[in-house]
């Protein structure tokens, strides 16, 4: 007997309500014969997706006109599956070619960039020493943005509604854990752009107006302005970790830290397959990609055209909206890895080494958590793609928010 082979198509679904594409890539399915059974070994095989957290596989007999839900095969992360179909089944079709295969890509709306893994040289001199050689050994991706209000918001609101969370006793913070996670209802400096409704239960986006002369966001914005697409603030590293597990749970992922949060045997980031903070030297290799340039975009000194910082004055007062500063773009396309808000990152501060090191994961003791990026506060120098701040991850301040990872699967 001859082998069976043919092409289907592949449906992109993709979750948290954005549309389907209209056109999708093809997908190579091959049957091998298996002898002496009255079997066919059906081997599905598909271009990975960027960002797909899971694969669904379904099928349905040709002389159905839709897509059946119960014909659910597979769900799988891999990008291949093998099934058997019996000779007689496999005849009774095979007018129509067969059975006709559909593969669903499940993937999170958030944009990310593929980072490819590499060697670098960590830290820089007059900003932080000793330099030393790292490799990280597994490729991964990073968000190209830095989580917004909106983002935040919704991933709150999920967490809220499942019981996750609490309000602290003056209802100033939201709570997991026993940890504060983000600083609510601030009615003195409006810091935090994310309030919360006792009697309705839900959250929701305030635009602030407190204004100190010279920034603020109602300095900054005297006219009002729309808070969704600006980062996150006033989220300590704890609000971080935690809506990296809730982003996690809502696609399908096991959550990285549930609570966890120091670097334990079989706690590894690098080998988590839930979202998560990137660790330092994972932040660092991203911004500088590939040639350990100074700042993001180059060697050039920031101006006010490529970040939002503070040069001879504010350049803004507050954050802008993330992505406002396509100039600044680092080689990967990641935006606002300089100015804005600085990012927490996954790791406990630890004294550099000059010794060289694989997949570093910070110090084993310590409480304090790095920072890195610099922000709509800062001068120049802290924009640099080696400068690194230690902060307890209780603290919360405008200045400060996060971007995710996530490892790239194969």
């Amino acid at each position: 007997m001859t082998c069976l082979k043919q092409l289907v198509g592949v449906i992109l679904l993709l979750t948290a309500g954005v549309a389907c594409a209209l056109e999708a890539p093809q997908v190579s399915v091959t049957a091998q014969c298996i002898e002496g059974t009255d079997s066919v070994l059906v081997q599905l095989q598909w271009p990975c997706v960027s960002g797909a957290t899971q694969y669904q596989v379904y099928y349905r007999n040709p002389r159905s006109s839709t897509w059946v839900e119960d014909s659910l095969l597979a769900t799988t992360t891999d990008c291949d599956y093998e099934l058997r179909l019996r000779w007689r089944q496999l005849g009774r079709v095979r007018p129509s070619l067969a059975r006709t295969f559909n593969v669903r890509a499940a993937i999170d709306e958030a944009a990310m960039v593929l980072v490819p893994a590499g060697q670098f040289v960590m830290g820089q001199n007059g900003v932080s020493t000793p330099e030393h050689q790292v490799t990280l050994t597994h490729n991964f991706y990073l968000g190209q943005y830095e989580v917004t209000n909106q983002e935040y918001l919704e991933a709150l609101q999920w967490a809220w509604d499942r019981g996750l969370l609490t309000i602290s006793a003056y209802g100033n913070f939201v709570c997991q854990y026993g940890q504060n996670l983000l600083n609510i209802n601030d009615d003195i400096s409006d810091w935090c752009e994310i309030r919360f409704d006792v009697d309705t239960q839900l959250f929701f986006l305030y635009a602030g107006t407190y204004a100190d002369d010279i920034y603020g966001p109602g300095a900054a914005y005297p006219g009002g302005y729309d808070p969704a697409p600006h980062p996150v603030k006033s989220v300590t590293w704890y609000g971080a970790a935690c809506y990296c597990d809730w982003r996690s749970q809502m696609v399908g992922l096991t959550p990285f830290y549930s609570g966890v949060w120091d670097q334990s045997a079989g706690h590894n980031p690098y080998l988590a397959l839930g979202y998560r903070l990137p660790t330092e030297a994972e932040w660092e290799y991203a911004a500088q990609y590939s040639d350990e340039r100074t700042y993001p975009w180059g060697e050039d000194t920031p101006d006010l055209s490529g970040a939002n910082f503070r040069l001879n004055g504010y350049c803004v007062g507050w954050t802008t909206p993330v992505g406002s500063y396509p100039t600044g773009a680092n080689a990967l396309g990641l935006l606002d890895m300089a100015g804005n808000v600085g990012e927490w990152c996954n790791d406990r501060f630890a004294v550099y080494s000059s010794d060289a090191q694989v997949d570093p994961c910070g110090s084993d003791a310590g409480l304090n958590r790095l920072v890195r990026g610099g922000d709509w506060l800062c001068s120049t120098f802290y924009l640099r793609c080696a400068y690194r701040e230690a902060q307890g991850p209780s603290s919360w301040h405008p200045r400060h928010g996060f971007r995710i990872c996530r490892l790239a699967t194969p």
